[in-house]
């Protein structure tokens, strides 16, 4: 409103002669975040949990549309069994309400920057599906687990902080053992 007011008063018939007007308009179609996880694996024979660190690369294909691609590595909370987790994979989420990604709106008159509009990313609810491997290090070996998983994403603002919460389910395979696993996380979203 006040990019577009402004704009207005320039382009007036008297003064238009004499200005160069250009206006740059940049969405932030990527961002990295950085999260704690708690992790649950449910096996055949018993349930492994730990906590750990997560990390997220996200871009935004459209305002609803956007791919992640995540790393992460926990370790085992049990005392009885020495493991750790260590995870990849992909996910295309759709983004259920808000815009994906913040914007920004500069005005330039002659080549010099008069205006500059932020807006944020905002609220986001996101749901999605993915791939996801893990490798799990136990003291008896090390297993390979792949398969499908659900997610979702609320992304909320505070004090100009973008706050992650995570949740996904992963159903996957490791030889003939099916293992259930179950993430939740809190984290930060950076634009790039």
């Amino acid at each position: 409103m006040r990019l577009s007011l402004l704009t207005a008063l320039i382009l007036a018939p008297a003064m238009s002669w004499a200005l160069d007007l250009s206006a740059l308009t940049t969405k932030e179609t990527n961002a990295l975040s950085v999260s704690g996880e708690m992790s649950q694996f449910t096996l055949d024979d018993g349930s492994l949990s730990g906590t750990g660190i997560r990390a997220d690369f996200l871009h935004a294909f459209s305002r609803k549309v956007s791919f992640e691609l995540f790393l992460s590595s926990a370790f085992s909370n049990d005392k009885s069994v020495s493991s750790s987790f260590t995870g990849y994979g992909g996910s295309f989420y759709y983004n259920l309400f808000s815009e994906c990604c913040g914007e920004s709106k500069t005005l330039n008159v002659d080549g010099v920057p008069l205006v500059h509009e932020s807006q944020s990313r905002g609220q986001q609810f996101q749901v999605g599906l993915g791939l996801n491997q893990y490798l799990l290090n136990g003291s008896e070996g090390v297993y390979s687990a792949s398969g499908l998983g659900v997610g979702a994403n609320y992304v909320f603002e505070v004090k100009s902080w973008n706050i992650k919460l995570s949740g996904r389910f992963a159903d996957m395979i490791s030889g003939g053992n099916k293992i259930q696993a179950t993430f939740l996380g809190i984290g930060v979203l950076f634009p790039l």
